[in-house]
């Protein structure tokens, strides 16, 4: 399998490179030459198979030759052994109509664990059988910081370097981060918002300069985590035994990864009938989706903060696919967007429009979405989660002869502040236990890529 950029002016890489790395040198983000291809009747005889043996069958067409077959089968097979639940991503029902997909059972109680404790083990076994050193860098809106952490702590072959935007995730979420003990990761709080940490993270890549040291992306402008995203999508297909039938999915998104890779999903043969899309009140994707116009627009600080994203990166991913991989259309785009506002062909507009739909909810009908679902079903999910239930609730009530699932993305207890008053809060699990009395360890600066880079440069 070979990889291309979306901005058409680098060159083609196999997936070694692309999986230590970030964004290709001309800034574009690397996606497959092609897509593997599925039939119904393959899907249907993974029922009843292991999640990493159905994670084999997605991946390893993906990463071909590259890792040996019995390593990457090995890697897979205890990639998740620290997960909390025998199903590693179970289905639960909701109501008569609507599953949860919980997506939160790995180590920091976020769907970011399920790409990232498999991408910790892919990236250092390949570090270490070529005796290099790397640098992770990655930006987070809250949770894939210590999943990046959990994920590659025990590495011996990087330093670990997260940003976060201070003051705008939740607590439990930042001391996740920085209560580790681990000398080489740094935990760096910015002033500013996700956007800002993620500017800087980008220009360190187009830099490609820190220290002389490799620079590997633990963000989702990774294809390896857009990989790991998809194989949930079939398990959870499996589980509601829907290969047959068309699925609906309901996907709290910031920065799009997870939305993106149900997109793929479907290209590979999933029965996936629409994709819903739901934000919170940095509705940027969503009035695109209603309107063929995107602008930029600050980030506003929500409920659901790890949605707090105004530019979604992996959306240009689709708008290369949708651009039949038109890479000089891609480049335009985000040229204009940078500089404003950029509406599409109408055209376009159309063709998203047959897969995806989309749905912008407020903090108030989050928190009423909490609270309904916790006297009504007996079901206490995060806010991000009650993003999602909210906006099925909005977008296809009416379609109710599919299964629709919903992503569970986050545990509650991860927001506790969040908590209706009628609900009891939701304990952490025992590792974490005491999170909120270990000390924490950080370092403020400005939003500045200077400050950052100087300062890394210091302690690496």
């Amino acid at each position: 399998m070979r990889y291309i950029s979306t901005r058409g002016k680098s060159e083609a890489q196999n997936f070694l490179h692309i999986l230590l790395s970030g964004t290709a040198p001309d800034g574009g983000l690397y996606v497959p030459e092609s897509v593997p291809q599925f039939s119904r009747q393959e899907i249907a005889s993974w029922k009843g198979c292991h999640y990493h043996e159905i994670a084999w069958h997605i991946m390893h067409p993906f990463i071909g030759s590259d890792i040996p077959a019995p390593t990457l089968q090995k890697l897979l097979r205890h990639g998740w052994d620290n997960f909390r639940h025998p199903a590693i991503a179970p289905l639960i029902q909701w109501d008569e109509h609507i599953w949860l997909l919980e997506l939160f059972y790995g180590p920091t109680m976020a769907f970011k664990d399920y790409s990232l404790a498999v991408l910790g083990t892919m990236i250092d076994y390949v570090l270490n059988e070529n005796g290099q050193r790397a640098v992770l860098l990655a930006a987070t809106s809250g949770d894939t910081g210590s999943a990046a952490i959990e994920g590659f702590a025990h590495s011996k072959q990087m330093d670990i370097v997260i940003l976060h935007p201070h003051g705008k995730i939740s607590e439990i979420q930042r001391r996740q981060m920085t209560t580790v003990t681990y000398p080489h990761v740094h935990n760096i709080a910015i002033e500013g918002n996700f956007d800002d940490c993620q500017k800087i993270i980008k220009h360190f890549f187009q830099m490609n300069d820190l220290a002389n040291r490799r620079l590997i992306a633990a963000n989702s402008i990774n294809w390896g985590r857009i990989m790991c995203q998809i194989i949930y999508y079939f398990t959870s297909a499996l589980s509601i035994g829907s290969t047959d039938t068309d699925i609906n999915y309901t996907i709290p998104s910031g920065n799009f990864g997870n939305a993106y890779a149900a997109h793929l999903a479907r290209k590979m043969g999933l029965p996936i009938h629409k994709i819903h899309v739901a934000v919170n009140s940095n509705h940027i994707v969503h009035h695109f989706f209603q309107t063929g116009e995107y602008r930029i627009r600050p980030a506003q600080h929500t409920i659901s903060p790890s949605m707090d994203v105004a530019a979604a990166s992996n959306f240009e991913r689709l708008l290369f696919e949708i651009c039949e991989k038109d890479s000089v259309a891609v480049s335009n785009f985000i040229q204009q967007q940078e500089t404003g506002c950029v509406t599409v062909p109408s055209s376009l507009l159309g063709a998203i429009r047959q897969e995806f739909s989309s749905c912008s909810i407020s903090d108030e009908a989050t928190m009423q979405m909490m609270e309904r679902s916790y006297l009504q079903h007996h079901y206490l999910p995060d806010p991000h989660t009650a993003v999602g239930l909210s906006s099925q609730m909005q977008l296809h009530d009416a379609e109710k002869g599919h299964n629709n699932i919903v992503l569970a993305t986050a545990h509650p207890a991860k927001f506790p502040q969040q908590i209706p008053s009628q609900a009891p809060t939701p304990q952490l699990p025992a590792h974490l236990s005491d999170l909120t009395t270990r000390p924490e360890r950080y370092t403020r600066l400005p939003n500045n890529f200077a400050a950052v880079r100087q300062h890394l440069l210091e302690q690496l």
